[in-house]
């Protein structure tokens, strides 16, 4: 189903629970619009909806191996310079999704090899 992320997600509740994916979407623009991005998925995200949302991981130095900690930080300075934007650490992701909605909860990461994350978000409660 196409749609804008810059408006309300329609409520489609009604065929069981939903998920929204989100894949490399947050970190291709400055925190204002990332807000903005994730309270239109917030009107429609039910009490037993789920939010996956895949992002680049930007580790502290010394967490991950020293080829994707460079990975990382190379795509952080592409997303800089092109997009006027960043990629985030998973602590920097919850102050967006609690700046969004404070209902807005980081309830679980799962870590890839790589650089990449899925973070599952729901509304508290849930």
């Amino acid at each position: 189903m196409p749609h804008n992320v810059f408006e309300q997600q329609p409520d489609l509740s009604s065929r069981g629970t939903l998920v929204y994916y989100l894949r490399l979407i947050l970190h291709g623009w400055p925190d204002r619009y990332c807000i903005r991005i994730l309270q239109n998925f917030v009107l429609s995200l039910k009490d037993e909806g789920i939010a996956l949302i895949n992002e680049n991981d930007l580790s502290p130095i010394g967490v991950v191996n020293s080829v994707v900690e460079k990975l990382g930080k190379i795509a952080d300075m592409q997303m800089m310079t092109v997009c006027n934007s960043r990629d985030c650490t998973a602590r920097e992701f919850e102050g967006l999704f609690h700046e969004a909605d404070p209902r807005l909860k980081l309830f679980n990461i799962h870590r890839t090899s790589g650089p990449a994350m899925i973070m599952e978000v729901r509304l508290s409660g849930s």
